[in-house]
């Protein structure tokens, strides 16, 4: 059985080392996917949440069971088609099955396996009913301070974290955020930033040297991250737009699409709580391409 840490939860795994493996890619605390846990000092132990015994992820094989009198729907995700079928605190995803808890969780596949799909909405499920909202956004930290930038697809999220890195701020993941809404707390699980090579030669020419040489679907340049970013307090959110106010209403939708609408009923309450949590952390007024950065460090210098 292997063991290892995702966000605050301690992870039991019996799958096979290849199917771990690619878990743990995704899903453990970069610091220690990068270093291994018997790296790190007591204090940093305590920062990354490893033993702190909060909560339970056991992944296992079987057969998972079939669905009786559960919602239904096909839905798209990373590009792929997911079946998924939910009753209260189970979910099926293909060959997939968790039964989704706010302290501990189990996820069961089959033989014929499940897809990075499936596994990122099961594992995102499960995050979620344990008190960490997932953000699409950008965050970017100075100390214990952290920003978040957010947009749609195309809006220059990627951009703008890029030009904070070259200005010398932390990143603490480009897209893949959680936000613990009991301790405001928050925490990434990228891996690298990704660019585009105009992009990087302009705004940021010495972090070339330290692309990896492979590149993700979309020929963009994989810039590794610092792996011991760890976590820091929230303090604002960004959206980046046209610089209009948006208003109540638009605020609340607008985070709702950032984090994801959740499937299961722990996951739901667990979410509905944190989104009325976040919702003073984002900033009424849009920033644009032009104003992010100096939004940024003005928040992270007071």
């Amino acid at each position: 059985m292997n063991s290892w840490n995702s966000l605050d939860a301690q992870v039991q795994s019996e799958l096979t080392p290849a199917q771990d493996s690619e878990l743990r890619a995704l899903w453990e605390n970069p610091v220690l996917h990068s270093q291994g846990s018997e790296s790190l000092a007591p204090s940093a132990q305590a920062a990354v949440g490893l033993h702190s015994g909060r909560r339970s992820i056991e992944l296992r094989g079987g057969v998972p069971p079939l669905p009786a009198g559960a919602s239904c729907a096909s839905l798209t995700l990373m590009d792929s088609r997911v079946e998924a079928a939910w009753n209260e605190s189970r979910l099926w995803l293909d060959d997939l099955y968790t039964e989704v808890g706010q302290h501990s969780s189990r996820l069961l596949v089959g033989k014929g396996g499940a897809s990075a799909a499936a596994w990122a909405l099961a594992l995102t499920e499960v995050q979620r009913a344990g008190g960490w909202l997932p953000l699409h956004a950008a965050v970017v930290a100075r100390g214990e301070k952290a920003v978040a930038i957010t947009g749609v697809s195309g809006a220059g999220k990627s951009t703008a974290t890029l030009r904070l890195l070259g200005l010398g701020l932390r990143v603490i993941c480009e897209d893949r955020a959680f936000w613990h809404a009991a301790s405001g707390e928050v925490r990434g699980l990228d891996r690298w930033l990704r660019a585009f090579d105009d992009s990087v030669d302009t705004f940021a020419p010495q972090l070339r040297a330290q692309a990896l040489a492979q590149r993700d679907i979309k020929g963009k340049l994989l810039v590794p991250l610092t792996p011991d970013a760890g976590a820091a307090q929230l303090i604002e959110i960004l959206a980046l737009g046209d610089g209009n106010v948006m208003n109540n209403a638009g605020r609340v939708k607008l985070l709702w699409e950032t984090t994801g609408y959740p499937l299961t009923r722990p996951a739901r309450d667990a979410a509905q709580h944190g989104v009325g949590r976040l919702l003073p952390l984002l900033r009424a007024q849009t920033v644009t391409r032009q104003t992010v950065l100096g939004a940024v460090q003005e928040l992270l210098e007071s």
